[in-house]
């Protein structure tokens, strides 16, 4: 995936995560590339929200499973508030009920918790 901003211009991130482990993680993969950027990381459908509409990113990495607004609802409210910014699901299930509704909710794409880092650094680009 790629942010569509050219030059050396920097793919910005927000992060969204119930978990403070996967946020401090993926916050320290993604600051480790050159062509990314962390605007902020958040707990919360609802702040995640906030934080795009206050930052504008070009990429929202989203869990599923969050409160209490869920990812599902988020992604839907961004669709429809935010529609130029692109959102990658990032869930622990791999099942194919959440990944038809993540993607009829309007996700960019889909990557799972459970592959390897590199591989969420490249779902991202």
């Amino acid at each position: 995936m790629t942010a569509g901003n050219g030059g050396g211009e920097k793919i910005r991130i927000i992060l969204a995560d119930d978990h403070q482990l996967v946020l401090e993680g993926l916050r320290s993969l993604i600051e480790a590339e050159p062509d990314m950027e962390v605007l902020a990381a958040v707990k919360d459908g609802g702040v995640c929200l906030d934080a795009v509409h206050r930052h504008r990113p070009d990429v929202v990495v989203l869990d599923l499973e969050m409160g209490p607004m869920g990812g599902l609802q988020c992604l839907e409210s961004l669709r429809t508030a935010h529609p130029g910014v692109r959102v990658l699901v990032l869930t622990a299930y791999s099942d194919g009920e959440s990944m038809r509704a993540a993607l009829e909710g309007g996700a960019s794409g889909f990557a799972l918790k459970t592959e390897p880092p590199q591989q969420t650094v490249a779902s991202i680009r």
